[in-house]
């Protein structure tokens, strides 16, 4: 479950939603200029521009041959893009969300944000899980800790917070983890 964008069950693809060409153009042409660092995620491999070491959850979570390294390169604006990243501060993130309103930008923290369509969000993938599941929502747990989540954390039966998460997200919880 890409925010939404991308659900994959028993590695079947239940559900994948592009993000709009119009807006990964601006996405690439702004990160550029700025020289700020960007991932692109498609839905088999993730690039990366400016990115001399990853983190290390990306080399935990992600397979080494699907973290393509730009180095500086060309993003591929043809490929379908399910999901971004920008890691900036978040006044920087804000100009980002000002000057290309066809993309949705859901910051984590002080550090970076998602980037996905603006016809997606976590609550859309979960519908699509629990349709291609027959799901009850009674029995829908969410656990977040950024905007990100807000919307689902909100839509679960029961719903945790992280203790780190910013007022918003731990308000549109029922519970808040300690840490």
């Amino acid at each position: 479950l890409v925010n939404g964008g991308y659900v994959v069950i028993d590695d079947k693809i239940v559900f994948e939603l592009e993000m709009e060409k119009s807006g990964i153009s601006k996405l690439i042409k702004e990160a550029r200029m700025n020289d700020d660092l960007i991932g692109l995620v498609t839905t088999s491999n993730i690039y990366l521009y400016h990115m001399e070491n990853p983190h290390d959850w990306m080399k935990r979570s992600m397979k080494e041959n699907v973290l393509i390294d730009l180095k500086r390169g060309l993003f591929d604006e043809t490929l379908p893009y399910v999901m971004g990243w920008l890691f900036l501060g978040n006044d920087k993130i804000d100009e980002y969300k000002k000057k290309i309103p066809e993309l949705k930008f859901l910051k984590w923290g002080s550090f970076g944000c998602d980037i996905t369509s603006c016809m997606t969000s976590k609550i859309l993938g979960m519908q699509k899980v629990i349709e291609y599941g027959h799901y009850d929502i009674k029995d829908v747990y969410a656990v977040g800790d950024g905007e990100n989540d807000v919307e689902m954390l909100q839509m679960a039966n029961l719903s945790c917070a992280m203790g780190n998460a910013t007022e918003e997200v731990q308000k549109s919880a029922n519970m808040v983890s300690k840490r």
